[in-house]
């Protein structure tokens, strides 16, 4: 991974290191430190991960309802990476109602005219 980081202000943003194209999103930032004033950047997808595993249950989709109306997630790949844990099997049946409030955002502005990152 690659890290910036501003020394006057003692803050860093941490771009994680690159997994393998199979590799779970929600690795991305399970072995790197983090302090409390550091940041992530991350993908939407890796961010939805980050909400599942940092929130309960109705928080996270909370959350998660409010990044998918924005910033397209990648559900099916996180449904497919759900680890046989309590709070990730909870998860499980949230997947379809944000997979309908994701493609109701995609289908109408301003996501409807946005072209994917290449």
């Amino acid at each position: 991974g690659s890290v910036f980081e501003n020394k006057a202000e003692d803050i860093r943003c941490i771009l994680p290191k690159f997994r393998a194209l199979g590799a779970s999103p929600f690795d991305a930032t399970r072995d790197v430190s983090r302090r409390e004033q550091d940041y992530f950047i991350l993908t939407p997808t890796q961010v939805a991960c980050l909400i599942i595993t940092s929130h309960p249950l109705e928080k996270s989709v909370e959350l998660l309802e409010a990044l998918v109306v924005k910033h397209p997630v990648n559900l099916l790949r996180i449904f497919d990476y759900l680890e046989p844990t309590p709070a990730h099997q909870s998860f499980r049946p949230v997947v379809g109602h944000l997979t309908r409030l994701q493609r109701e955002a995609v289908s109408k502005e301003p996501l409807k005219t946005r072209r994917a990152l290449r």
